[in-house]
This record gives C-alpha cells, structure tokens and sequence, in this order.
C-alpha cells in the first residue's frame, strides 16, 4: 500500500517537505469518496541551518479530523484515530487511513465543486493533547462515485440478411434475370456474367 509522507514541523505547526527541509510543503489533496492513506513523522528543533529531530513513537498517541471550528461544538467530517506506530527508532511515523467517503462529507459538499474544512492533527502524549497542525483546507467533489455507472449503450445487432441486403460482398451473384444495376444521374444500366463468362451491358435508361 502506498502512503503519502507528510512531515509536521511540530514547533511551528507546519506540514514541512521532509526532515531536513523546513520549506512549507502542500498538504495533500482530499477528494470525496477517496481513501488518504497518511504516514506522519513529527519533527522538532527547527532550525535554519540544520535538520529536524524526528519525535520517537514511544508513549505517543495520534489523532486526525477533518472538520469544522465551532466553539465548544465538535462537527466531524471524518476522523482516524487509530494509527499504527512504526517499529524503527531511526525511522519514527505513524500509519492509518483516513476515510473521505463519509455521509458528513457528502452532505457537505452538496451541490457544489468543493467545500473547505480544518484538518487538524494532535499528538498526546501521555494522554494530554497538542495540536501540531490545523490547516483549512479545499475537499475536491468526486467525478467518479459509487453507484454513478452508466450502463454501456448496447448497440443493435444486425441481421446476415439485412447486411447481405444493404451491403456489397466480395462476390455478387447476377444473371440476366437478377442483373446488377448501376446509375449515375438519370442514367441506368444493367450488368451481369451470361452463362456462357461473357460480360454484358444493358442500358435501361
């Protein structure tokens, strides 16, 4: 399973390009009905000539929401808050998916192209929680959704008779009595193979 890096310079709370570039780096893209699977390493020691220090897992406790600011309110579009924690200390993140095929989504978008949400992450450690991220963020309605196939338009079969009677094959049976006719403008003739191989012209009109 392939999952998007995102790298959380915790003393600022910014997503950063990786743990020695303190550059601000894009979030990634939400999309309705779409699966984000993340892998977060937190950072710390900010410094503009030196690299981060990645947070060890160890004792730790991640949580992600898309949702919105409302006071003492908590309005989830979706959250994870089950991460897996890698087991190298050299090579410290946390795993999960989160889900943005939700009903809260859907409702949220609605009608429109997109809606805007804060995505927002919080680290606990020992159970008490520090927000290290809240961005408000653009969540992209879907072109392609469940239950929005289209049936294929199956097309009419056409009869051997019909074709043999539209189309001209590759031989042509004619007689006098079955001739094969030709026109151009007003003018009409009639041609066929005679039983004795001879090739005959007849002017209708």
């Amino acid at each position: 399973m392939a999952f998007h890096p995102l790298f959380i310079d915790t003393d600022r709370g910014l997503a950063v390009q990786s743990a020695s570039n303190g550059s601000t780096a894009q979030l990634p893209r939400f999309t309705q009905q779409d699966t984000l699977n993340l892998r977060i390493t937190f950072l710390t020691g900010y410094s503009l000539f030196g690299s981060f220090t990645k947070i060890a897992t160890d004792g730790l406790t991640v949580h992600v929401a898309l949702g919105r600011k409302i006071g003492d309110d908590t309005v989830y579009y979706t959250q994870q808050f089950t991460w897996v924690a890698s087991d190298d200390l050299a090579t410290p993140y946390f795993e999960a998916s989160l889900p943005l095929n939700t009903e809260a989504i859907e409702d949220l978008i609605g009608d429109e192209a997109t809606a805007q949400a804060y995505f927002e992450v919080k680290l606990l450690d020992g159970g008490l929680p520090r927000t290290v991220l809240s961005e408000l963020v653009t969540i992209h309605a879907a072109v392609i959704k469940d239950g929005g196939l289209e049936e294929a338009a199956v097309p009419t079969p056409l009869s051997a008779e019909a074709a043999n009677a539209t189309y001209l094959q590759r031989i042509i049976p004619c007689s006098a009595g079955n001739p094969l006719i030709l026109a151009n403008g007003s003018i009409t003739m009639a041609v066929y193979v005679d039983t004795d191989g001879t090739f005959k012209t007849v002017r209708l009109t």
